[in-house]
């Protein structure tokens, strides 16, 4: 796994990722964070929602259309998708069963999950058998 990084997020994003789940609480959301990343930084200047699917058996699902829609743009925009977050309405800012399950099929990544309160940035490598989840600090600007 990579070494540690630092996660800056803009203030407006941050703010962005705590209302997005308090607006669509009960229900997920997800979608992409934009910015830069570097070797020591993932600096994140906007959050980019996407139409998100969510039920008893979907955990969360984006919807692929809006997904291609939305990255295209950010692309477009001459922007960079640094990584993706979802929101997790019940409070809990860690991983899930479910989210460890998804981890397992990407095999790594940047994610944020986010609560009403507070969000939980990481990074995760997944093996076979086991899914390396380092939880990163995060300073808000």
């Amino acid at each position: 796994m990579k070494e540690l990084k630092k996660v800056i997020l803009k203030k407006e994003a941050f703010q962005k990722l705590l209302k997005l789940c308090k607006d669509y609480s009960p229900r997920i959301v997800c979608g992409f964070l934009v910015g830069k990343n570097t070797d020591d930084k993932y600096f994140i200047e906007e959050v980019r929602k996407v139409k998100t699917r969510t039920g008893k058996k979907i955990h969360f699902q984006p919807v692929f259309t809006d997904f291609h829609r939305v990255s295209k743009e950010i692309h477009e925009d001459g922007k960079e998708i640094v990584g993706e977050f979802h929101t997790h309405p019940d409070g809990n800012p860690e991983p899930t069963f479910r989210d460890r399950t998804i981890m397992k099929w990407l095999k790594f990544g940047f994610w944020i999950i986010a609560t009403e309160k507070e969000i939980n940035p990481f990074t995760f490598e997944a093996e076979e058998f086991k899914t390396n989840i380092q939880k990163l600090p995060y300073e808000i600007v």
